[in-house]
C-alpha cells in the first residue's frame, strides 16, 4: 500500500539464524522499512546480516516496574518454577531433583510447581506414591500478581529445567535468581542470564547435576539474598514493560 511497514518479532525462528524457514522470515524482513525484535542481542546479530536496515530492539517483559520487588519473607527457603507443565519445560526433571536431595534442604524447604499441563497430574500421582506430601505444592495457573509476587518472596530460588524465556526476566523482576539448563533451544531471554550472579547453568536433563545446583544455592544463600535488590532494579532498568513500550511510542511519534 506504499505506507512505511514495520515488524515486529523474534529475530530468528526457534531453531536459530540457521534454520531452512529463515528464509521466508527473511523476505517479509526486506519487505519492511525497519524491524523490531525482542533483546539487544537480537538486534545486533540481526544488523550483522542487514547492515542497511534500520533495527530497534524491545525488551520482552510481563512486569511493570512498580510491580517488581525484591521483598522477601523472613528466611525464604522454597524452590519455585512457573511455566506451562509441558514436555519440554521438564518440570519432572525438577521435581526428581528435588525428590533426590529433599533431606539435605531445610525442614521447611518447598517445591512450587505453577502452571498446568500434563506434567502436573504426572507429579500429583507421583507426590501420593512418596513421603513429600506437603513438600510439594501445585496451585495450578496463577493470574493474581498478588499471589504470585508471595510465592516467589517465600522462594530462595527458581529454576528453568527445560526451555526457558520470559520466566527468566519474571524471576529477576522479583530478585530471584534462576538456576537454567544448559544448551536448552532457550528464548532470548536468556541473554540476560550471567552465570554466578543472577543464574546458574546445569548439564542439560542431569538430574544430579540439577541436585548439586539446587544445593549450591541453598550454601550460598546468604549472597543470594544480598543480590537481591540489585537483581530487580536492573531487571526494572531493562526488562520492564515501560521499557518495552518505549520503543513503540517513540515509533509512533516519529511516524506521525
Amino acid at each position: 500500500m506504499g505506507r512505511k511497514t514495520l515488524v515486529w518479532g523474534h529475530a530468528w525462528p526457534k531453531s536459530g539464524m540457521n534454520s531452512k524457514s529463515d528464509k521466508l522470515r527473511h523476505i517479509m524482513r526486506v519487505l519492511s522499512h525497519e524491524i523490531i525484535v525482542y533483546t539487544n542481542g537480537q538486534k545486533k546479530e540481526l544488523a550483522i546480516k542487514m547492515p542497511n536496515k534500520v533495527i530497534h530492539s524491545a525488551p520482552n517483559a510481563l512486569l511493570y516496574k512498580e510491580e517488581m520487588s525484591s521483598e522477601h519473607f523472613k528466611n525464604p527457603c522454597n524452590i519455585i518454577f512457573v511455566s506451562r507443565m509441558v514436555e519440554n519445560k521438564k518440570a519432572m526433571l525438577l521435581f526428581s531433583a528435588f525428590k533426590k536431595i529433599v533431606n539435605q534442604l531445610p525442614a521447611d524447604s518447598k517445591l512450587i510447581l505453577i502452571g498446568d499441563g500434563p506434567e502436573r497430574k504426572l507429579i500429583m500421582d507421583q507426590t501420593t506414591k512418596t513421603d513429600l506430601k506437603g513438600r510439594i505444592i501445585l496451585p495450578g495457573t496463577v493470574v493474581d500478581k498478588i499471589q504470585l509476587n508471595n510465592y516467589y518472596k517465600s522462594s530462595l530460588i527458581s529454576a528453568s529445567p527445560g526451555r526457558v524465556g520470559l520466566g527468566l526476566t519474571q524471576s529477576l523482576g522479583y530478585g530471584v535468581p534462576m538456576i537454567i539448563a544448559r544448551n536448552e533451544l532457550h528464548g532470548p531471554e536468556v541473554e540476560v542470564a550471567i552465570e554466578g550472579v543472577n543464574s546458574y547453568f546445569f548439564q542439560k536433563d542431569n538430574v544430579d547435576d540439577l541436585a548439586l545446583k539446587i544445593l549450591g544455592a541453598f550454601r550460598n544463600s546468604v549472597t543470594i539474598l544480598d543480590s537481591r535488590e540489585k537483581l530487580s532494579l536492573d531487571c526494572k532498568n531493562t526488562f520492564s514493560i515501560e521499557v518495552m513500550a518505549t520503543t513503540f511510542v517513540n515509533l509512533i511519534n516519529k511516524i506521525n
